[in-house]
């Protein structure tokens, strides 16, 4: 590793580190690390408007489906805590109550069996008049935590006798892959402080867009953008907490939206720096407050 060997002095960033590297190098007691608060929701985005994941069905079973506190725990090392909704708690207008998708193994497979998706004798996925129940998933190759959340619910998912397929690109073809909609679920972030809930939700009616995708399938999909063009423009208080409340009722029901974790940024350097700090926005490393010894 580049910084062992002393090629560079400042790893910033979860993805640029697994948990379990980090926490090794946090333990030779030879670095100066730390973990920010949660900056923003980790999430998996569904395209309603490619492939099996245009089923709502499918996108309900596939959150039942899925154990956060055992991702949290083995894939995450415990470094991230459990999310249920699409902003954490704290957040502008996100403190409306709604039920979790919880997991239970046994009602997603329900799901499944009841809209249709079986699991012929002998058969290792499910299929439903001929199409097998395959899931097409992208990541960033140079993104650790994502890949190894992926394996894990490649693993989780096959259990219910789904297929996954993943597929690790280099960023720019997993971007052009990405804004083409050519995946079932797609791994992203929203935009953290000072930026959720406005951001996010805008980004839905921007054209090519991970959250266009999300929704642009749904048969509410009009409605739903309508919704969110208004919430962008009002300045009443209480009309925003209306809308706010009736795009997440909508975003929640339509199970459009995995949120999986609370994310946290690490920061692992040498000696050589001092005064290390994160900064408010997630992306951004604060270069001006570092001193260099």
């Amino acid at each position: 590793m580049a910084l062992e060997k002393g090629d560079i002095d400042l790893i910033f960033g979860s993805g640029q580190l697994a948990p379990a590297e980090y926490q090794a190098l946090q333990k030779t007691g030879k670095y100066q690390t730390m973990i920010s608060e949660p900056s923003s929701t980790r999430i998996l985005s569904f395209n309603t408007t490619y492939g099996v994941t245009q089923d709502k069905n499918v996108r309900l079973a596939l959150q039942h489906a899925f154990d956060r506190q055992t991702m949290i725990d083995y894939v995450l090392n415990g470094l991230e805590q459990e999310a249920y909704t699409l902003f954490a708690p704290g957040f502008p207008f996100s403190d409306i109550k709604l039920e979790h998708y919880t997991y239970n193994i046994e009602k997603a497979t329900q799901i499944l069996e009841e809209a249709g998706w079986v699991l012929e004798s002998g058969s290792t996925f499910r299929t439903k008049n001929g199409q097998t129940l395959t899931l097409v998933i992208p990541y960033n190759s140079g993104d650790q935590v994502h890949k190894t959340i992926f394996e894990y619910l490649q693993s989780a998912w096959r259990e219910i006798g789904v297929d996954v397929q993943l597929i690790g690109e280099e960023d720019q073809l997993f971007k052009m892959r990405s804004k083409t909609g050519q995946y079932n679920i797609i791994m992203n972030d929203t935009w953290g402080v000072p930026y959720d809930p406005h951001m996010y939700i805008r980004t839905m009616t921007g054209d090519k867009q991970i959250g266009y995708y999300a929704q642009k399938g749904l048969a509410v999909s009009e409605q739903l953008t309508a919704n969110i063009a208004k919430v962008i423009r009002s300045t009443d208080e209480g009309q925003r907490r209306a809308l706010y409340e009736s795009i997440f009722q909508t975003i929640h029901e339509e199970a459009i939206f995995m949120p999986l974790s609370y994310r946290t940024n690490y920061l692992v350097a040498n000696n050589a720096l001092a005064n290390l700090s994160f900064s408010m926005q997630q992306y951004e490393v604060p270069l001006k407050n570092f001193e260099v010894k």
